[in-house]
C-alpha cells in the first residue's frame, strides 16, 4: 500500500524514462534505499508532528502512528488534448484523522525537445496546522541510476523519528549525472543552497538528459533550499531552512482552519541537446508572468517618459470566461500568410510566430523562445545550418544571423512541400504586387519572379524562385551588408537576369 499519490513513471519526449524503477519496477543494478522515494511527489517531513515525507510500508507498524498518510479523493478533470490533471486528496494521519485538503492541478505541455510539468498545489487547514522546519520536502522526483553523481561513499539517513536507511556503494559505471544551480554551483555543493532553479543532467544511452526544477517567486521561502542528494533524490524545500543553513535561518509555518497556500514548481525534463542556462532562464521567466508583465510595463512606460509608483491590481475574471460573448473563426492559414508575406506586416508576422509555438506546445509563448523553437523544428527536418539565430517572427533584428546557405535548404525545402503552392503564391510578385509592385518592371523575370525582400539599415536581403527563360524553376538568394546597401537594387535586377538567362 502506497502512502500518497506520485507520478510514475516519468519520461522524456524521447521515451526514456528518468525515474528510479524501485520499488513498483525494480531494475537490476539500481538503489534499493528510501522505498517511499518513487517518481515525482509532494509531501513533507513535519505537519503537526507527523511525517509525511517516509512513510511506507517498510515502517514498522509500532511507528506507524509518528507518520501521515495521503489519499486521493477525486480526479476532479482530466484533460488529455489540453494537458492537464486536477484533483484533490487529503492529508491525513494514519488513524484517518483529517488535516489538510489537496487541490492540484498538473499542467504537461511540450517545447521542441523539453516535456514541461507544471505543478500548482493548494493546501487548505481542516484543523489548525503546524509546519515544523524539516529538511524533507517538498516537490520531489527520484531518478534514474545513471543520473545519480559518482560516489565512492556509503551513507546512513536518519528520518525525524530516529529510523536509519543505509546508502550502499555500488558501481560507477555509466553514472554521470551533475548538479547546476541558477547561483552556479554544481555538484553536491548545490546541497543546503537557495536557488530559483536546479538542474541535473546526464548521458544516458548517448542521449543528453536533463531534469529542471523551478520555484516559483510567489511561493514561500523563495528561492527555494535544494535537497539534491548524490544517490539520485532531487528536491526543492520551500518550507524547511534549519537543517540546510546550519541552524542560522528556522521557518515554522502554520495555518489555521480554514486558511490555505498555494505552491507553484515547474519541472522541464530535455532530451537532445543540452538545454542551456538561457533557455532554462526564458522557461524561468514565463513561469513568473506576472511579474515579467509588470517589468514589462514598466520598462515600456518608463521608456516613453511615464513614471508608475502605483500597485497592481489582479482581477479573477475566471466567472466571465464561463459565459460565451463571442465567436471568431479565423481565416485559413494560407491567407494570413499571404498578407504577411506580401506586404511585410512584421507585427503579423510577430504574432503569427507566437501563436504556433502556443498551439503546437500549449504554453505561453514569448519571443525568448522564437530562436529555440525554430532551431529545434529545423533540426528535426535535417534543416540546420551552423550560426542560425532568429529572435522573433518577423526578423526584424539586429541580433539575427542567418546564412545563405541556410535560406537555400529552407527554398529547397518549400519547394518539396506538399503545401509548396500556397507558400510561393504568398511572395510578392516581380512588377505586379505587393511589395515589388514597382519594382523590377524592366527586368527578363518581370511577372515571372516570386520574391521576397527585407530590409534594414545598412542590409539588404532577397530570397525566393523565378521560372527562368527555359521554363525551370529556380531559387535566388542575395545578401548584402555594407553602408551602400539602399543602392543595390540595380545590381539585384542585373544579376537575376543574368541568372534568368542561363
Amino acid at each position: 500500500m502506497y502512502k500518497r499519490q506520485f507520478l510514475f513513471p516519468v519520461k522524456a519526449k524521447s521515451g526514456l524514462t528518468v525515474t528510479r524503477g524501485f520499488p513498483l519496477n525494480p531494475i537490476p543494478g539500481e538503489r534499493t534505499d528510501h522505498p517511499h522515494q518513487i517518481g515525482h511527489w509532494f509531501n513533507y517531513g513535519n505537519v503537526n508532528g507527523l511525517d509525511f515525507w517516509n512513510n511506507s510500508d517498510a515502517i514498522p507498524k509500532k511507528d506507524m502512528h509518528l507518520y501521515g498518510k495521503i489519499v486521493q479523493t477525486k480526479i476532479l478533470e482530466l484533460n488529455n488534448k489540453k494537458g492537464y490533471l486536477l484533483s484533490t486528496s487529503q492529508w491525513q494521519s494514519n488513524l484517518g484523522e483529517h488535516i489538510l485538503t489537496e487541490k492540484t492541478k498538473f499542467i504537461f505541455s511540450e517545447l521542441g525537445s523539453t516535456r514541461i510539468i507544471d505543478r500548482i498545489t493548494e493546501l487548505e487547514a481542516v484543523k489548525d496546522v503546524s509546519f515544523k522546519d524539516n529538511k524533507e520536502g517538498l516537490f520531489a522526483i527520484r531518478v534514474i541510476r545513471q543520473m545519480e553523481l559518482p560516489s565512492k561513499k556509503a551513507g546512513k539517513f536518519i528520518d525525524s523519528n530516529g529510523l536509519v536507511t543505509d546508502v550502499k556503494v555500488l558501481d560507477n559505471t555509466g553514472v554521470n549525472g551533475d548538479y547546476l544551480s541558477s547561483e552556479g554551483l554544481k555538484g553536491g555543493d548545490v546541497w543546503g543552497t537557495r536557488a530559483r532553479w536546479v538542474k541535473l543532467y546526464s548521458k544516458v544511452n548517448d542521449q543528453n538528459i536533463s531534469i529542471t526544477i523551478m520555484d516559483s517567486p510567489k511561493n514561500i521561502g523563495h528561492p527555494s533550499y535544494w535537497h539534491a542528494r548524490d544517490y539520485g533524490l532531487f528536491s526543492a524545500n520551500n518550507l524547511g531552512q534549519s537543517a540546510f543553513s546550519q541552524g542560522r535561518e528556522v521557518l515554522n509555518f502554520s495555518l489555521k482552519s480554514g486558511e490555505k497556500i498555494k505552491f507553484k514548481h515547474r519541472m522541464l525534463i530535455n532530451s537532445g541537446d543540452e538545454l542551456s542556462t538561457e533557455h532554462i532562464e526564458n522557461f524561468y521567466n514565463e513561469l513568473k508572468k506576472v511579474g515579467l508583465l509588470r517589468w514589462r510595463f514598466n520598462r515600456v512606460w518608463n521608456k516613453n517618459g511615464g513614471f508608475f509608483d502605483g500597485s497592481y491590481l489582479k482581477q479573477d475574471i475566471e466567472d466571465l470566461r464561463k459565459v460565451h460573448l463571442y465567436t471568431h473563426f479565423s481565416r485559413p492559414l494560407s491567407e494570413l500568410i499571404r498578407d504577411v508575406n506580401k506586404y511585410s506586416l512584421n507585427l503579423m508576422a510577430r504574432n503569427l510566430m507566437l501563436t504556433v509555438i502556443k498551439e503546437k506546445n500549449a504554453v505561453q509563448p514569448t519571443e525568448d523562445m522564437v530562436n529555440f523553437y525554430i532551431q529545434t523544428w529545423l533540426k528535426e527536418k535535417g534543416l540546420l545550418h551552423k550560426g542560425l539565430f532568429i529572435d522573433n517572427g518577423a526578423g526584424l533584428s539586429r541580433k539575427i544571423q542567418i546564412s545563405t546557405n541556410q535560406l537555400l535548404l529552407i527554398l529547397q525545402n518549400i519547394y518539396n512541400d506538399p503545401f509548396m503552392p500556397e507558400m510561393i503564391a504568398s511572395f510578392p510578385i516581380a512588377s505586379i504586387d505587393g511589395t515589388l509592385k514597382n519594382k523590377m518592371k524592366k527586368t527578363k523575370f518581370s511577372r515571372n519572379g516570386h520574391f521576397k525582400t527585407g530590409s534594414l539599415k545598412n542590409v539588404v536581403g532577397i530570397a525566393g524562385f523565378f521560372l527562368s527563360d527555359t521554363k525551370e524553376m529556380k531559387s535566388f538568394i542575395f545578401i548584402m551588408n555594407h553602408e551602400e546597401a539602399k543602392n543595390a537594387q540595380p545590381f539585384i535586377e542585373d544579376l537575376i537576369d543574368l541568372t534568368f538567362i542561363n
